[in-house]
């Protein structure tokens, strides 16, 4: 695949989109007149799906503690002089 004009184009378009969702910046009245206007955020999520994300945060969290046990035995073997 090649990156011509046309895919960068589309690239820089989706980038500043991105930049003006994400990062806009609304007054009081601005914000009070699209929650009267009935503009919400959407539920997307089901149970099934927070589940899941529940399920793979312990599991994340789980790998990110062992992983830090393992390395501090480790250091401790290596500041004592078990290391050769």
């Amino acid at each position: 695949m090649t990156w011509n004009g046309e895919h960068t184009a589309g690239l820089e378009h989706a980038w500043s989109k991105f930049r003006r969702k994400a990062f806009a910046l609304y007054s009081l009245s601005q914000q009070q007149d699209r929650s009267a206007s009935g503009a919400a955020l959407k539920k997307v999520l089901g149970p099934f799906d927070l589940v899941l994300l529940g399920i793979g945060g312990i599991i994340g969290a789980g790998e990110q503690s062992t992983s830090c046990i393992g390395m501090t035995y480790e250091l401790v073997l290596w500041c004592y002089g078990s290391h050769t």
